[in-house]
């Protein structure tokens, strides 16, 4: 271990470069393209393989305590008592042939049994006093409760314990980022979100610091909830009032349900709360040397609550992911990352986007990167149990693996974000060796010699469309509400099939946003009287802007392309493309995805000349306009040079 004995963290950093948020290592803009798969075994093919085409960064399974779904990984044995030596035999495992790569520790944040069992009073507690239940691939279990005072204290100082073996074992040199995870999958959506969650004492005093923060005082929270209620003895909501139906565009009602919606907040809050005093501890103890990432913030496909909803992915309404705000404002959380949504991931009519609305990470200067665990054609998802029920993106062909890398590869690099490969194979489905197809790993070489040159290119946003959401207003949703999923969470679908780029960002960083950025804006979700009235300021301050959007609380956006294409004219939105097609843009690139084979005309915004990435081929339009020869669900990436 002599190479490794000097205590530092790699000089890996975050910011602004050329118009978007953009990992630095040693000061030079990096890619950063990686790979990551769940610890199963010896298995580290992906690893090898990936490595082989240039990769030099490798996100694994670490654990700062206990991982749900890893328990080999443990670290937290005892009180006082942490044990790093499995962990830091599998990092020389996966390190293998390649050991000057980077990691980035995915750090599950669980509770060990022994805890829970010392501490039966600081647990999770449902709606029917239980404090144990069936979670998605880590059987029945219980949970400590987030709201606990003690839980945050240990698992904080159990974190500062980590850090400081990995410094003293040398390992912090080899560590690019500190990716912290709990809940779901690693995911941050509360676990037991599918039950009604948490009846704790904990959970009960935090709920009454929540209301005494945001109201103040007695008479400000009578006047809210509608009737006269002192806040030391508001109460959790009855499990019966939180599962009120209210049908598929459903919202609750203020003020009878205003108590309701407030819990849900509050749920978001304490999800929160943990997760930044985590990034909090990680960069202290690190003074301040370590990146801290996680996965957060998944306003976009926290969709209605189901069996299914509840215990994959945002987990569903009640999941805990409508506290971004708090976390982009934080200094101590560097970058957020997500899988692509799982609405559609096809080629051709399908749209690779993440969870979280971009526009704002960016506006705050976090950087992002997209997990791709997309199926290349050497596995055709076999034995992935999710697939009947979300789109997971399958290659059937190689040709369709090299358009899938393509895809990914434009849509990040056009919009400013970074990426890692993902292998999920005999955690989901059978194992599998899926990078393992001769020219796939040929053109990941390609692709990934050309990408850190490009980001000295003006990666500047220029899309005139803004989709705004308040994250506030999900809790306004009745848990049967299905509106939100057919208009936002497929919806998006549709909004990335009309020929221009488009951004989606939080209502309060729209609010924030330079006068002039955005020529039509459309309110997608905005449900609360107080941020409909915000709103309607801003539209009336500002009649140059087109809003498609008709003020009531009810609506949405209708999933229309055509419709969507036609309020682009009003507003007078450039299209590259006049076709149902994927456009991604910015200062210096173009991109675009069609699914039928033909001849188009792209309209750049002015003349310039370049070349088309993936063919090599140049290209000029000397009056902004060109001819260009597509294959079937081809996609191009077109870099523009305008001297």
């Amino acid at each position: 271990m002599d190479a490794f004995a000097e205590r530092h963290w790699p000089d890996v950093t975050y910011r602004l470069h050329r118009g978007a948020p953009t990992l630095l290592r040693d000061g030079a803009p990096w890619f950063g393209w990686g790979a990551e798969r769940p610890i199963v075994g010896e298995h580290r093919e992906i690893f090898q393989h990936l490595g082989g085409c240039g990769l030099r960064q490798f996100h694994v399974d670490a654990t700062c305590s206990e991982d749900i779904y890893h328990p080999e990984l443990r670290f937290w044995h005892g009180p006082g008592k942490f044990d790093g030596s499995f962990q830091d035999a599998y990092f020389r495992h996966i390190l293998g042939a390649y050991p000057e790569s980077l990691l980035q520790l995915r750090i599950y944040a669980g509770a060990p049994e022994w805890w829970l069992d010392a501490h039966p009073d600081h647990l999770q507690t449902y709606h029917d006093g239980t404090t144990s239940r069936t979670l998605q691939r880590a059987g029945n279990r219980r949970l400590p409760s987030l709201a606990s005072p003690l839980w945050r204290r240990d698992i904080t100082e159990a974190l500062r314990a980590y850090v400081a073996w990995l410094e003293d074992a040398g390992w912090s040199k080899r560590v690019s980022a500190l990716f912290i995870g709990y809940g779901i999958t690693w995911e941050w959506a509360l676990l037991g979100s599918d039950g009604f969650l948490d009846y704790s004492v904990h959970a009960q005093a935090y709920f009454r610091e929540w209301l005494a923060k945001k109201y103040g005082t007695d008479e400000s929270l009578s006047r809210a909830w509608g009737r006269d209620i002192e806040i030391e003895h508001a109460g959790i909501p009855s499990a019966e009032r939180r599962a009120r139906r209210g049908g598929a565009n459903g919202l609750r009602r203020i003020p009878e349900e205003q108590d309701v919606m407030d819990h849900q907040q509050c749920l978001s809050d304490m999800n929160a709360d943990v997760l930044l005093q985590l990034a909090a501890a990680a960069k202290e103890a690190s003074r301040n040397e370590a990146v801290v990432g996680a996965f957060y913030g998944y306003t976009l496909t926290a969709r209605e609550q189901a069996p299914f909803t509840g215990l994959y992915g945002a987990g569903g309404f009640v999941g805990g992911h409508h506290a971004l705000g708090r976390v982009l404002r934080s200094d101590d959380v560097d970058f957020l990352a997500s899988p692509f949504s799982y609405a559609n991931r096809d080629l051709g009519s399908g749209l690779l986007i993440e969870h979280v609305p971009l526009a704002s990470l960016q506006a705050h200067g976090k950087a992002f990167f997209d997990e791709n665990d997309l199926y290349p054609h050497t596995n055709q998802a076999e034995g992935d149990d999710r697939a009947a029920s979300i789109s997971v993106g399958v290659a059937r062909t190689p040709r369709e693996s090299i358009l899938y890398l393509r895809l990914a590869f434009m849509q990040a690099m056009v919009r400013g974000k970074h990426q890692w490969f993902t292998e999920l194979t005999g955690w989901v489905g059978k194992i599998h060796d899926n990078f393992s197809d001769g020219p796939l790993l040929a053109e990941i070489s390609r692709l990934n010699a050309l990408a850190d040159p490009l980001l000295s290119l003006d990666r500047s946003a220029v899309a005139q469309i803004a989709f705004i959401i308040d994250e506030s207003s999900v809790a306004r949703l009745t848990l049967d509400h299905t509106a939100f999923r057919d208009a936002i969470y497929f919806g998006m679908t549709k909004w990335g099939h009309t020929g221009a780029s488009f951004d989606i960002l939080l209502l309060e960083d729209f609010l924030a946003a330079p006068s002039g950025k955005y020529r039509l804006v459309v309110p997608a979700c905005v449900k609360l009287p107080e941020q409909i009235a915000l709103l309607r300021e801003w539209k009336e301050a500002h009649p140059e802007v087109h809003f498609w959007w008709d003020e009531r609380e009810s609506w949405y956006p209708p999933a229309s392309v055509s419709e969507l294409v036609q309020q682009m004219i009003s507003a007078g939105v450039h299209r590259y493309i006049e076709e149902e097609s994927t456009v991604w843009a910015n200062a210096s690139m173009v991109g675009i995805h069609v699914s039928a084979p033909g001849t188009r005309s792209i309209m750049f915004r002015d003349a310039c000349g370049g070349e088309e990435l993936f063919s090599g081929r140049p290209f000029l339009a000397e009056t902004g306009c060109m001819q260009w020869t597509f294959e079937p669900n081809d996609v191009a990436l077109f870099i523009l040079r305008n001297d």
